[in-house]
């Protein structure tokens, strides 16, 4: 599971006493190569995991959490939301790329009090159990119960937003075609 070895490398790299930031697609409108819920996290050594959708937005984003890291490093938090346009024409928040869909994502410098949270929620997939990751203004909560929704995002500015997200496994199952094997198998996956 990619999102676990995301928060290991969190965990580890707060262990050690490295700053980390964590980038998460809050939104994701149209054809965009980050979905919502993609986020990695760069720590102040440069090194990284996950993705927010690659290419070279997601390199632009990697550039900016480094410099945050190096620049100020007696920071202890610190956030901003940035919405990113993929199309050359936009008059404002171009990414760079041509996909035409829009991303939203946040740069959050973590704190050492979330570590109980990252703690958590590193528990709580390897047990594969579902759970709820909250963002905000006050930072990464997690709560052992899964929400209903697999994401919802709201923004009224920057000092006001939520995002909230289920983790673990989605309870879906896709079975493609519709002989005598995708019919025992749907019963046996009811």
């Amino acid at each position: 599971m990619k999102s676990l070895s995301t928060w290991k490398m969190i965990a580890r790299s707060m262990r050690e006493g490295k700053a980390v930031m964590l980038l998460y697609v809050l939104e994701s409108l149209g054809s965009s190569p980050g979905r919502q819920g993609f986020f990695m996290a760069v720590n102040s050594d440069g090194e990284m995991e996950g993705s927010i959708g690659g290419g070279m937005m997601e390199h632009k984003f990697v550039e900016m959490a480094k410099d945050q890291l190096s620049q100020h490093p007696e920071i202890e938090s610190s956030s901003s939301i940035r919405k990113q346009v993929h199309d050359k024409s936009a008059a404002k928040n171009q990414s760079g790329m041509i996909c035409s869909g829009e991303q939203t994502i946040l740069l959050y410098r973590l704190k050492k009090e979330e570590n109980q949270a990252i703690t958590d929620i590193i528990a709580s997939l390897e047990k594969n159990k579902n759970g709820t990751i909250n963002l905000s203004p006050e930072g990464v909560e997690f709560d052992d119960t899964a929400s209903d929704e697999i994401a919802t995002y709201y923004f009224k500015s920057e000092d006001d937003w939520r995002y909230k997200q289920r983790t673990g496994f989605s309870n879906r199952l896709f079975i493609i075609g519709g002989g005598h094997c995708s019919l025992a198998f749907s019963k046996l996956m009811r």
